[in-house]
């Protein structure tokens, strides 16, 4: 069986609804946003960003294998808290449990569009699991850039020092096309816990299309 971190995701106590408001009072959160903390502290150290990388992969696949719960559709910077002891927590669960209460669940969309999937534009198309994981990308890439995703920049222009195995993951959770994605946030944890050896095979692949293209201009 697989353990996930899911200590560190924030508890809810009620959930309050009515004709005219929807409430879900939920666990008070001491820590800082990834958000602020990045902005105040700059780029972090790639090995840092995996670990909460890692921490955020499993607490959205436990959410994922709920049956009562569909998709977070919040996930960003500003949601993702460090806490005093330095593991993450995800906060924000009030447009996923409302989907609880209602059918418009092909009709939501992400708060934060920076961080938002293409699909994620109301009538756009379904949204689904794939979503999330887009979402999961365009955090790790404002980890890695202190830049939001808008234009999505290509990573090592402004972070040359990343590694080809965490560029590799975050750039195809961000594939526009859900179909090019991470089908599953699992797929992402397996390349997280061997980025070093899909470094060294992505880096090996480049160098050998630079001799190929060095050799047919000959």
């Amino acid at each position: 069986a697989t353990a996930y971190r899911v200590f560190v995701v924030d508890k809810v106590f009620d959930v309050i609804e009515d004709s005219k408001v929807f409430l879900v009072v939920v666990e008070y959160m001491d820590g800082i946003s990834l958000e602020q903390f990045t902005k105040e502290n700059g780029v972090q150290q790639e090995d840092v960003v995996i670990e909460w990388a890692k921490q955020l992969c499993d607490m959205v696949c436990y959410l994922h294998i709920q049956e009562s719960m569909d998709i977070h559709n919040n996930i960003h910077p500003q949601t993702v808290i460090i806490k005093e002891n330095g593991e993450i927590a995800l906060t924000d669960f009030g447009d996923a449990f409302k989907e609880l209460f209602t059918d418009a669940a092909n009709e939501r969309y992400l708060i934060s569009s920076a961080y938002a999937a293409p699909e994620s534009n109301i009538g756009l198309g379904k949204m689904d699991k794939r979503t999330e994981i887009y979402s999961i990308g365009a955090t790790l890439y404002f980890l890695v850039t202190e830049k939001e995703p808008l234009e999505q920049i290509p990573i090592r222009q402004i972070n040359p020092h990343i590694s080809y195995g965490l560029e590799y993951i975050i750039e195809k959770c961000m594939k526009p096309e859900p179909k090019e994605r991470y089908q599953t946030v699992h797929e992402i944890l397996l390349d997280l816990n061997n980025v070093e050896t899909l470094s060294l095979k992505l880096k090996k692949k480049r160098f050998m299309r630079k001799i190929f293209l060095f050799g047919s201009r000959e």
